[in-house]
């Protein structure tokens, strides 16, 4: 009964909202990797390069909301392909999207940003700085 009611919860809380649902499937996979880490995924390895962060403090005036932008590097044996992702209020300002589909020989993956950590329009902390995606091997 409670899966079910969270289950109803959950369609009517995306039932409500305009944005992209997220990559998901039996074979999706959600990463929470560190700038300058590598993780595994399949027959791919995904790299996050580095981060690129302007998003508009918390409590701060900003003239734009800006953005975070991670930069991501994925291959197998023989192939590699860079790319990046954006999040934040100023994303089609810069034409960077939040999720791509890359071709890797063969194979395709379907990588989505769900958050850059830490968000400086909801906290003051600094930490680490991490990309937080959902991977799905489509092909």
């Amino acid at each position: 009964m409670k899966h079910l009611l969270s289950g109803a919860l959950l369609f009517v809380v995306l039932g409500c909202t305009d944005k992209a649902l997220p990559v998901t499937g039996d074979d999706s996979r959600v990463i929470d990797l560190p700038v300058h880490q590598k993780a595994d995924y399949k027959q791919a390895t995904v790299s996050l390069l580095d981060i690129k962060e302007s998003r508009c403090p918390m409590n701060a005036r900003c003239i734009r909301g800006g953005e975070a932008i991670a930069d991501f590097r994925i291959s197998d044996r023989r192939n590699t392909a860079d790319f990046s992702l954006c999040t934040g209020p100023d994303c089609q300002r810069r034409d960077i999207e939040k999720a791509v589909t890359i071709t890797l020989g063969k194979e395709q993956y379907q990588l989505e940003l769900q958050a850059i950590t830490p968000d400086p329009t909801v906290t003051l902390e600094k930490g680490i700085k991490k990309a937080v995606f959902h991977i799905k091997k489509i092909r």
